[in-house]
Formats: C-alpha cells, structure tokens, sequence
C-alpha cells in the first residue's frame, strides 16, 4: 500500500510539471536559408525548450532527464521533414542539420520539446539554388522612354530551366547599344533580383540594354525606343546665319526641343512674336526676298520647324529675340556685317587743335553707305593733304616727328589715324582721296575743316 501511494506521487510530480512551465517559442533560426543540394547547421533560439524530468523519491537512481527534442521543415503542402544532429542546448537554444536532401522551397520551423509541447516560426527557412547555378539574366520589357530620364530597369537572376536563382546577390555592368547608359554598376541583387534606375542620353530606334556578371553571365531587354520628352522651350535650330546690311539675311529656324534640347513636334499652333535689340535694328520676313514683311511666326501643330528671314542696316551685333506665347523668350545674336565700302570719312579731334602742338588723332575712315565701318574689299592707297600748306603738315605720330607719306587700307583696315602740327592759328583743311592710278576701292573722297586755336 504504501509503495503504491509512492509511486502515485512520483506521476503526479511529473505531470504537474509537465503542465504547469509555459509553453515553448520559436523566435528566429539562422542561418535563415540554404542552399538546395547543401547540408546547413542552423541554430533555432526561442523560449520555454525544457527537457523532461522524472523523479522517484523512493530509488532516486531510478529518476531520468529526457532532453529529446526534434525539430522538423513543415512544407507548403504540410509535409513535416526533419533535422538530424538536434541537440538542445539550454532552454533559449537547439542545435539542428539540415538535411542536403530537403527540396527547394519555403518551410515553416516546428520544435517539439521532450514534453511533446510545440512552437512553429512561419515561413522561416527556405531553401534557395545557390546562386553558381545562375545561367543568365533576363530584363523586364521597356516601354519608349526620353533622353536623361530616369528609368527603371528590373533584372532576375535564372538559371539554365529559367528559375529564379533566389540566392544570388551578386553584381553586374550594365550597357546600352548608344553607349551613353549611365550608371553601369547599378549594384548588387537582393534575393535574386535587381531593380535599377538609369538614363540613356541620346535618341536611338530599337535600343536595347545588355547586362553582364564577372563570370561571363549575360542578359538584353527587347528593343525599346529612345525619343524626345515633351516640348520645353523655344530654341533656334542652328547657329546665327550670316547677314550683310540691306542685304536679306537667313533663315534663322526656330524649332521646340525638349529639356536636353531634342527637337519635338509643337504639339499645338505655337504664336512666335519677334524683336530685334537695338530696336528696330533688324526688319523680319516671311520669305528669303524680303518683301513681306511680319512681325511674328508660327509654328504650326506637328510641325518641327519655323522660318524668318532678317534685313537691317546697323552692323556689328545685333540680337534677335523670339517670345513664344506658352514658352520661355529666347535670343539669338547675330552679327551684321557692313556692306561694300563706298566713301571715306573723317573724325573731328576730341579736344580742340592749337598752334605749334600735335593735335589729337584725327581718324580716317572707309565706310559703307549706312555710315558702318567697312574696309575696301581691295588694298588702297589714299592720298592725304592739308590746306593751306604752309605752316602745317600731316604726321602718323602722336608727337608729330615723322611726316605722312601715303595711307594704305585693306580687307583688315578700314581705319587710319593721323596728325596734325599748325604753327599759326587758323582754319585749316585736311582732305583725303583715292591715290591716281590706285587700283584699289572706288570710294568717295572726303574732307575736315579744323580750327587751329591759338
């Protein structure tokens, strides 16, 4: 009777303990993921993994510690496979193998300790195929996109059956058939999958981007289309053409581009109004005899390009200014030549002239029949004279020491200087002429009346 009543209490120790600890938990595994074909050491950690104790209070020999513990991969699909080598640790770790054997696939983590309690982590263990079986990459398909645009490029890392190689976090270089993608190393994968933000900088039918890994793995996209983003401002096409005094001038071309300056369609009539500075130096035409005069273009829908011819008799630079009506103003500068010179023309000294002193420069000048500067299209040879004669003489000095002999302008002079020494107070002329027999520039003679103060 009384060993019976022993016994009794040795179970029901046991059972009380059993039901009273908490039960266990599961909090993470590492490493998270393996191989498929590899055998991996993992440790499981978590809470509550307690071993099983009997005692007997009458033959304390006869009291046990069952430490056993399994811990097992739960599929998808249910089926539970199980770790070898599982040993626990203490009551926060177990150790486990797992098997080279477990397919690929994503497992929940189950422990069940010696007391038969049970802990799941979901989805915590995956088995992936290593990323040496990579056979290649494939790129997502891409829609047109615009030059210096960020877009989005999404790369998978297959192997040879095409499935994703989920383990891979290599890197690659990547390129495109214009040379201008950029960046090229756009970093590493993650899982098996990259997504990378790029820009191609030139137009181009049927691009396509190319990647390739450091053991030869390659990858293309489909070919896609690099075209011209919206419409963003005016620009003028081509650099400022040529343009002579009274002479039509042109075309100057206006044209919308996009933010990297591409030609684009006007997606709508687009109204031009158009100036010159200084104002009114330059007249616009529609047409390169220039007659019809206007005051602005347009630049019809879909069209790519507006025309305007340009007259004006002011030379030197001269800026054209086009003012759309839904876009920025834009200037162009424009260099206006002088026409074909016609006479020549002498320049007042700044200061007043005085008797048995060098004057101020006095300039002599070819000019064209507006007044501009023009040099002889032809070596000159100018005769320069000063009446009455005596008491004054011509000099090509500042300090009035070597006496002027004949004045010579070309195609790169237009202008020469001379000077002037009275010894009486006086008027006095200075005239200038083509030399006899020159067989230089018809230009018209000119002449100075100069006071000589005393």
């Amino acid at each position: 009777m009384r060993a019976a009543r022993s016994t009794l209490l040795s179970a029901v120790f046991v059972l009380g303990c059993g039901t009273g600890a908490p039960a266990p938990k599961v909090s993470s595994i590492s490493p998270a993921q393996g191989g498929e074909g590899q055998a991996v050491d993992v440790v499981v950690t978590g809470e509550g993994f307690l071993a099983a104790i009997v005692t007997d209070f009458r033959s304390p020999s006869r009291s046990t510690v069952d430490g056993a513990v399994t811990v097992s991969l739960v599929s998808e699909a249910g089926d539970a496979l199980a770790l070898e080598d599982v040993v626990l640790v203490d009551v926060h770790t177990v150790r486990a193998r797992v098997p080279a054997t477990v397919p690929r696939g994503l497992y929940d983590v189950k422990v069940v300790d010696a007391r038969g309690a049970e802990a799941t982590l979901p989805g915590g263990y995956s088995v992936v195929t290593p990323a040496e079986s990579v056979a290649s990459f494939t790129v997502e398909p891409l829609s047109s996109q615009s030059p210096g645009v960020p877009f989005a490029v999404r790369l998978l890392a297959v192997d040879a059956a095409g499935t994703l190689v989920d383990s891979f976090d290599g890197t690659l270089t990547l390129s495109d058939d214009t040379g201008t993608l950029a960046p090229t190393a756009p970093g590493a994968f993650v899982r098996g999958r990259l997504l990378a933000f790029v820009t191609v900088a030139r137009l181009a039918r049927g691009d396509v981007v190319h990647a390739t890994d450091a053991l030869g793995h390659t990858g293309a996209s489909t070919p896609f289309d690099v075209v011209p983003g919206p419409a963003a401002r005016l620009a003028f096409a081509q650099p400022a053409p040529g343009v002579q005094a009274d002479v039509c001038g042109g075309p100057f071309r206006l044209e919308l581009v996009d933010q990297l300056g591409f030609a684009v369609p006007a997606p709508a009539d687009e109204a031009v109004a158009l100036s010159s500075l200084p104002a009114g130096a330059l007249g616009f035409f529609s047409e390169p005899a220039c007659t019809a005069a206007v005051t602005q273009v347009t630049l019809g829908g879909g069209a790519r390009q507006a025309e305007v011819y340009a007259r004006g008799t002011l030379a030197g630079p001269v800026t054209v200014r086009a003012v759309p009506a839904t876009f920025p103003t834009v200037d162009q500068v424009v260099l206006v030549a002088p026409g074909p010179a016609a006479s020549l023309t002498f320049s007042a000294p700044p200061v007043p002239v005085r008797a048995a002193v060098c004057s101020p420069p006095v300039d002599l000048t070819s000019e064209d029949s507006f007044g501009n500067a023009a040099p002889p299209a032809a070596t000159t040879s100018l005769t320069v004279s000063v009446t009455p004669a005596s008491g004054a003489a011509l000099f090509i000095d500042a300090t009035c020491t070597t006496a002027l002999g004949p004045l010579v302008l070309d195609s790169s002079r237009a202008t020469a200087r001379v000077y002037l020494l009275a010894a009486d107070a006086g008027v006095l002329r200075v005239e200038a002429l083509v030399s006899d027999g020159d067989g230089g520039a018809p230009l018209a003679p000119a002449s100075l009346d100069v006071e000589v103060a005393p």
